[in-house]
């Protein structure tokens, strides 16, 4: 039908109440905006409900997120619309008819971006492609009353959105949490001090020698645990990411799909078992096990909770990477695995408390305000608390040795870049010499996470309270230092280096002593410890007690990566092939020493540097001079991470190798990297102890031909 206006011209579109009410605009903006915004944005949230989880958010959050997603927006541009409706009818008819176009052509760009194959113009493709379904869909909405009708129903759909956010999703754990379990304390038949340590990102390999044993120079707190516990060798993580890996180990339950880990999804766990009987004292770096009424002690220092600015800037951009082709969203702040603060990656200064509230923050709590803090609190707590009336027990994960890699042994730590060189998107370059200075630095950092459970113990016997303490020291899963490997994905090749972890525990009292190769897995570490309280088994675990009754031994270990079930051999095989790696790196001969000889030239490590160096074009340039002019050997930092560039008159593309001096003797070795045209790069660890007090010459005597 057409219709004319006084002067006998086409009116088009119409825009009275004849063909769009009230609650046409309502339905369609609420059904379409759903579909468009707030279900692509709800479900991706949904499916990864450790965003909230990353942002401490109380239970209100994603429900007041789901409102305002598919009703607090939708009616915005529902009033929006009405008021130019009221001061402009025509033009308000041709502003529904914009609107219902848009949110078609945002869905159908979302839905086009998936299914369209690549190539040159695959953007102009997705976006003509949603520009002319949002025409049509305008079109088919003017002309069809039956469509329109269907359209009222748009209420029920963003209903079914939120529904299905809230309660059809892991969401539904924070949203309708449980109550934690209480188990009693009546069954316990021993209370003795419990102290446990979870170390995050340590290979046990880490801490071996050639023969099998523990490098007693480098780690003597750990070799100590072996010699005075037991040291499970064989022990393997049940999960290879810490979310789901530690929630294992204190329910001694492998992981379920689609668990957070928060209390309300874990209620069976070993806080809770304890709570009756003990105080609870933990501090956990990223999970959040321990219920509040259990662990809200004040001498847990409290994680800072995330800015509203910080979550709300983080949803835009989740909500961005949701909307946007990927030819434009990767223009935008990565949101990768870091769950939170992608905007502050991008602008620390946008938000100057970001850096302190993003999940980035959480898993790096400590690294901002310094990891010995994690220790200084446990042994603090170990002082005042474990020679009190009522049973204490202490667990403490802490994010070392975890990268960033910034401590020596001696606790002190020195300046590093940002970038690890050779590690783009935790992916290892085929460099072999950065990946293996990469593992070097881990290596100092575990002897620094060995001298402070070293702490801990002698706190413990400062109490009198060491023999008749259950003391448990290990660590959620590895990490992979191999060329062209992910530092965290389990290939066949890395299974050993992520799988294997340490496992010592001292038993209260103990007598018998030494090394167990009995295959064993985490999930076992919560069953021993009711078995040494004498309790019964509160819940069915899939772990057992490590000592006591036989059991059959296991003929397989398994680990989960990314939900997916690996299995090994329970042989201790792929352990044995994660040493092999590392010997060969840094050889046999164990020690501090070794750390600092390996590669082309570490023969020339220890020897004076007269007469070193091959004639060369080369210019080396120190990146931080004024570092060593005035060095203080006990200061909290050291210059060891030596830095340089290096500059040629012609050309520069190829490796050239060093030998790093410092007071005129080789203490390193480095090799050039970074090359671009005439200039490269160039880093060495050296030794605290080659600094001296005051003024230090750093030298970089070519030991390879010079470049043609």
């Amino acid at each position: 039908m057409v219709d004319h206006d006084g002067d006998g011209a086409t009116a088009s579109p119409p825009t009275g109440e004849d063909w769009l009410s009230t609650r046409d605009i309502v339905g369609v903006v609420l059904a379409l905006s759903t579909l468009a915004l707030a279900f692509p944005v709800l479900d991706l949230l949904g499916r990864n409900a450790a965003f909230f989880v990353a942002h401490d958010t109380p239970a209100w959050v994603p429900v007041g997120l789901a409102a305002v997603l598919a009703f607090g927006l939708p009616l915005v541009i529902v009033g929006v619309l009405a008021g130019v409706r009221r001061g402009a009818p025509r033009a308000g008819g041709w502003a529904v008819l914009v609107a219902v176009a848009v949110l078609v052509a945002m869905t159908a760009v979302q839905a086009l971006d998936r299914v369209t194959p690549a190539h040159d113009l695959r953007l102009a493709a997705v976006l003509g492609g949603g520009a002319l379904a949002g025409a049509l869909a305008a079109l088919a909405y003017r002309r069809s009353g039956q469509l329109r009708s269907v359209l009222r129903l748009g209420p029920l759909v963003a209903l079914a959105a939120c529904g299905m956010f809230l309660f059809a999703s892991p969401v539904a754990g924070l949203v309708l949490p449980r109550a934690a379990a209480s188990f009693g304390a009546g069954g316990f038949a021993s209370t003795p001090p419990i102290v446990m340590i979870v170390l995050d990102e340590l290979p046990v390999t880490s801490l071996m020698a050639a023969d099998g044993t523990i490098d007693e120079q480098l780690y003597p707190t750990f070799a100590r645990l072996a010699s005075e516990g037991t040291w499970y060798r064989n022990a393997t993580t049940v999960d290879s990411y810490t979310t789901q890996a530690l929630p294992a180990l204190l329910t001694g339950k492998y992981p379920a799909p689609d668990q957070l880990a928060i209390a309300a999804d874990h209620p069976d766990n070993l806080f809770a078992l304890l709570s009756d009987a003990y105080q609870v004292h933990a501090l956990e770096s990223v999970t959040q096990v321990c219920p509040d009424q259990v662990c809200g002690d004040d001498d847990t220092p409290a994680r800072a909770a995330t800015s509203a600015w910080t979550l709300g800037s983080d949803v835009g951009v989740v909500t961005a990477h949701v909307l946007l082709p990927g030819d434009l969203d990767a223009r935008l702040p990565s949101i990768g695995d870091a769950w939170a603060g992608f905007a502050a990656d991008g602008d620390a200064s946008a938000d100057p408390g970001a850096q302190e509230s993003t999940f980035a923050e959480r898993f790096n709590s400590s690294v901002a305000d310094g990891r010995l803090d994690d220790f200084e609190w446990l042994t603090t707590a170990i002082s005042e608390h474990v020679t009190d009336d009522r049973p204490a027990a202490f667990v403490l994960h802490t994010l070392l040795p975890h990268s960033p890699w910034e401590y020596l042994p001696s606790l002190q730590t020195y300046p590093y870049p940002a970038q690890q060189p050779g590690l783009t998107d935790d992916g290892w370059s085929d460099d072999g010499w950065l990946v293996a200075q990469a593992h070097q630095r881990h290596l100092l950092q575990t002897a620094a996470a060995d001298a402070l459970v070293g702490d801990v113990i002698d706190t413990l016997e400062r109490q009198g309270r060491y023999e008749d303490a259950m003391v448990i020291v290990t660590a959620d899963h590895g990490a992979v230092f191999r060329t062209g490997r992910h530092r965290r994905e389990i290939y066949s090749d890395t299974l050993g280096d992520i799988a294997a972890v340490p496992l010592f525990v001292k038993y209260p009292d103990q007598a018998h002593r030494g090394i167990s190769d009995a295959p064993v897995e985490t999930v076992d570490v919560l069953p021993t410890i009711t078995d040494v309280l004498g309790a019964r088994h509160p819940w069915p675990t899939d772990g057992r007690a490590l000592e006591g009754a036989p059991q059959p031994a296991r003929e397989e270990q398994r680990i989960w990566h990314r939900g997916e079930q690996l299995r090994m051999p329970a042989d201790g095989s792929e352990r044995a092939a994660s040493l092999e790696h590392k010997l060969d790196v840094f050889g046999e001969r164990g020690g501090p020493e070794s750390l600092y000889r390996f590669g082309p030239h570490s023969d020339l490590v220890g020897r004076s540097a007269a007469g070193l160096g091959a004639s060369s074009d080369l210019t080396v340039a120190l990146t931080d001079p004024a570092a060593y002019t005035d060095v203080d050997p006990d200061g909290e930092s050291l210059p060891t991470l030596v830095s340089a560039t290096a500059a040629a008159r012609d050309r520069l593309d190829a490796p050239v190798y060093f030998a790093v001096a410092v007071n005129g003797t080789v203490e390193a070795v480095a090799k050039t990297f970074g090359h671009d045209g005439r200039r490269a790069r160039l880093s060495a660890m050296v030794p605290a102890d080659s600094l001296r007090a005051g003024h230090n010459e750093i030298q970089f005597l070519q030991v390879d031909p010079p470049p043609r």
